[in-house]
């Protein structure tokens, strides 16, 4: 009993303890918070020196604390939607907005506010694209390719907000060298993007390089304009609107030769569909299809198969194709050999299965290449009765 009694006040003491750490935790947190966001609104009050001194470790504690209580968060980043991620990470990418209070109050800087613009967009642009980035691969189903061309895509907009800031940096600090150096940098990105929409022929994103396009004319106007030297700023005049002229020649002709491959591509596609059709089991084709049949069974079977699903297609006069495989039920069956279906051929499908499977009205997927070496995919969707009256293509 006396050891029950012990044990008990030791953990009474250990719980005391825990809240008295959590507690003294807790308001550290809070007096650092509110120094850091008080003390740059009291320097008329408190001298300079003096309120650098307790600033500079409010400004490292309250980083350290946002930066830790992120981290120790149960779910990750990128598993929350677009606004839970802005904020989670408020906390963090607020600090120069915080910081930017103590530099107005304690040195004398010229374009405060541009400067606090520069980090605001530097830090939220690229978190922005990013997190847009994580909520579209969260929300939609991606292959290896998709998701390559999206991470592309986001870097390229982030690159050219970098370089539309540091642009946007130069100019209201006037570095002549530097404005152009971002101001030619930032219309590459945009005439790569404006290629590339162009090329892929997204609609989609139409109004995007429209806008694109207008930004990159307005900042070739502005940087000509800043040309200190006349000579020089129409000698640049007349090699950009050379440059406009070719590129808008080039992209036109990329566009009508890719629009004329894929003219070419889907006509080519439209010649090697197969036309398929269904017989009815009391035409008299059907007789000539059971007399032409395709067995179909899966790769693991046993001995005692029984034919317990049919249907009775013919192939038009069109075009070949070679039949893979069938689906009934999201299960494969494979023919006993392999098989071309001629023009015009008539042949009946038959479904291997063990003696105990239940048939009723099931659809039957059959999967083909065609001339193109492109896979289909055709239903054969049953009335009643697994009697079957219509067949049609999966799209892919």
């Amino acid at each position: 009993m006396s050891n029950t009694s012990k044990k008990s006040k030791i953990e009474q003491q250990n719980k005391e303890s825990a809240t008295l750490k959590e507690m003294l935790k807790r308001l550290i947190s809070i007096i650092i918070t509110l120094v850091f966001m008080i003390i740059p609104f009291l320097y008329n009050i408190i001298d300079f020196t003096y309120a650098q001194f307790i600033w500079y470790p409010s400004l490292v504690g309250f980083i350290l604390i946002a930066v830790v209580e992120n981290l120790m968060r149960q779910k990750p980043v990128i598993e929350n939607p677009l606004f839970e991620n802005i904020r989670i990470w408020g906390e963090v990418t607020l600090i120069p907005i915080f910081l930017s209070i103590f530099v107005f109050n304690y040195y004398t800087i010229d374009y405060i506010w541009h400067w606090v613009i520069f980090i605001f967009a530097a830090i939220y642009m690229p978190a922005f694209f990013i997190n847009l980035m994580f909520v579209w691969i969260k929300n939609n189903e991606q292959t290896e390719d998709d998701l390559k061309i999206v991470m592309t895509n986001i870097c390229k907009h982030i690159l050219l907000c970098l370089f539309i800031d540091l642009l946007y940096l130069s100019i209201f600090n006037d570095w002549l060298v530097s404005t152009l150096i971002f101001g030619i940098l930032a219309v590459t990105v945009i005439f790569f993007n404006v290629t590339s929409a162009f090329l892929h022929n997204d609609k989609s994103l139409r109004f995007f390089v429209v806008m694109e396009f207008l930004l990159a004319v307005a900042f070739s106007i502005y940087l000509i304009y800043i040309i200190p030297d006349a000579i020089l700023q129409n000698i640049v005049l007349t090699i950009t609107a050379a440059i406009y002229g070719g590129f808008l020649t080039l992209v036109g002709v990329a566009w009508t030769i890719k629009k004329t491959a894929d003219d070419k591509y889907s006509e080519d596609r439209k010649k090697a569909k197969p036309f398929i059709g269904v017989i009815g089991d009391m035409s008299e084709k059907a007789n000539v299809a059971y007399q032409n049949p395709v067995h179909f069974c899966k790769k693991e079977h046993g001995n005692s198969l029984r034919m317990k699903l049919n249907c009775y297609l013919q192939n038009s006069d069109k075009c070949i194709f070679y039949l893979d495989k069938v689906q009934v039920d999201d299960t494969d069956y494979y023919p006993d050999s392999s098989l071309f279906i001629d023009k015009n051929e008539i042949f009946a499908i038959f479904i291997m299965e063990e003696p105990d499977w239940e048939v009723k009205d099931k659809s039957i997927q059959i999967f083909i290449t065609d001339i193109n070496y492109e896979q289909r995919i055709f239903e054969i969707l049953p009335r009643i009765e697994s009697r079957y009256e219509k067949i049609v293509e999966i799209e892919k």
